[in-house]
């Protein structure tokens, strides 16, 4: 393996950070699967029930493992004069 040991220790958390991720959707996937249409259709937040809130928060957002090393985010694109 290349690179210095800060490298592979900044790579080792990542790593550990996406493996943690995984375990923590699977289960919150687990947890779904069990739901029957009741529970989805329970109220969990005012204005909210269970299906609302799970939709929202397992919602595709713009982000990756990339986005958890500010080395590998695109340079800003410089203003216009």
């Amino acid at each position: 393996m290349t690179g210095s040991a800060a490298d592979r220790a900044e790579l080792a958390g990542k790593e550990r950070v996406v493996a943690l991720l995984g375990e923590e959707w699977s289960a919150i996937a687990d947890l779904a699967a069990s739901l029957d249409a009741d529970a989805w259709s329970a109220p969990a937040l005012p204005g909210w029930d269970v299906h609302d809130v799970m939709a929202t928060w397992s919602a595709p957002r713009p982000c990756s493992t990339a986005a958890l090393s500010p080395r590998s985010r695109p340079a800003a694109t410089p203003a216009v004069t």
